[in-house]
């Protein structure tokens, strides 16, 4: 097996090896299946370092390639992944080798019964540490009657360090583009990642533009636990967020209690208005359930106002070389804050611009009439909508 080793430890370490994780983890097997190793399935893991999930977990099986799964953070939490032989290994760091042609009740873990059905005979999962502190696994099963020879055991310990050199790499990557898609928003990340992160670069963009804020704020952290608003603030961005990631929109900031939004023109300027008005008839009626809750919970409602608008906006980075923001400025994100503000003084839950309004070539609007906007030059024709009739029209298209 010495000169196997040599071939797929140099494969593994070869700047010429590319490619997405999940290409590298379905090579990697298929050479050692051409060993000879009669190979069942196997899998492994790569850190992520994402609010949600806990890891990208890979999984090749014999004659199907591989594929991807994205376990939570509660689902690693369960008590059938924690009284898992996968979850054995991250907790003691050592690695575990189960002969599965043992009786089925002998068999002390779950997972063992569904290979021995499936007709695995052994199963071999190894710890892999990363030199960054990180710590992963990497498993395999076989058919093979009498389970793994002592060499393949070998072989496959001894190419541990170098699986972990590759899956250390494809992590990284991973872990920063996750980061940069939580933090920055999926399109914002990408073209970061693509190099457009020079301070002062950017392009206008058409967009429909959407500022929301929360009512009653300053009041809810006087009057509440910290442990409190903070439930009400991620209950309240996800209300928002959601639906607007969703409908083919982007979160570009929270700000305290405020979320800014940006629906580009990708189709045409009426399909971006029909996304963002769907986005917000989702996010009112996701309100209305959460607030059903807090009347349970004898805890205050959420509210909140939403304004929409069109503008050309540059979309890019502004700040300073040691700390620089991936937003939009201009005018009419200017605008739709002022319009978002008179949400409370016309005692309404959503307004929209009239340039809004005419994109979207909706007749069912209402007009409110002309208002100033404070640091706006010219007055603005404010509109409506019968929250009710838009969430049951809007919520229930198919």
């Amino acid at each position: 097996m010495e000169s196997q080793l040599r071939e797929l430890s140099k494969w593994l370490s070869s700047p010429n090896t590319v490619g997405e994780p999940e290409e590298i983890f379905d090579e990697l097997n298929q050479r050692l299946f051409q060993t000879g190793i009669q190979l069942q399935r196997a899998s492994c893991g790569l850190n992520t370092m994402h609010p949600e999930v806990y890891a990208k977990q890979l999984i090749w099986q014999e004659g199907k390639g591989t594929h991807s799964a994205l376990p939570s953070h509660e689902t690693v939490a369960s008590s059938m992944f924690v009284n898992s032989p996968v979850a054995y290994v991250l907790r003691e760091r050592v690695k575990l080798h189960l002969n599965l042609e043992v009786p089925e009740d002998e068999l002390q873990y779950d997972f063992c019964r569904e290979m021995k059905k499936e007709g695995a005979t052994d199963y071999l999962i190894l710890p892999l540490p990363f030199r960054n502190g990180g710590f992963s696994f990497i498993s395999w099963s076989t058919i093979d009657p009498g389970g793994f020879l002592p060499e393949e055991i070998e072989l496959l310990e001894e190419l541990v360090p170098w699986v972990s050199l590759r899956l250390e790499l494809e992590s990284a990557r991973f872990v920063t583009s996750s980061l940069l898609r939580t933090y920055l928003g999926d399109n914002a990340a990408q073209k970061v990642l693509c190099g457009a992160f020079k301070k002062g670069s950017g392009e206008l963009i058409h967009a429909v533009i959407l500022s929301c804020d929360l009512r009653g704020f300053t009041s809810r952290v006087d009057s509440s636990s910290i442990e409190h608003v903070l439930q009400d603030l991620d209950q309240y961005f996800s209300c928002v967020a959601k639906p607007i990631m969703e409908q083919g929109g982007e979160v570009l900031k929270y700000i305290g209690d405020a979320v800014l939004g940006v629906f580009p023109f990708i189709e045409s300027e009426t399909a971006a208005c029909a996304n963002a008005l769907r986005a917000v008839a989702y996010a009112f009626r996701s309100l209305e359930q959460i607030n059903n809750k807090q009347k349970n919970l004898e805890r205050v409602e959420i509210k909140f106002g939403v304004a929409l608008h069109i503008g050309t906006v540059m979309f890019g980075n502004i700040g300073t070389e040691k700390r620089l923001d991936f937003t939009v400025i201009g005018s009419a994100v200017n605008e739709v804050c002022r319009v978002e503000a008179m949400c409370k003084e016309l005692g309404q839950e959503l307004l929209v611009t009239q340039t809004f309004i005419t994109a979207s070539q909706r007749q069912d609007a209402v007009s409110l009439g002309l208002h100033s906007l404070r640091g706006v030059e010219e007055k603005h024709e404010l509109y409506t909508f019968n929250i009710e009739e838009l969430c049951r029209q809007l919520t229930t298209e198919k």
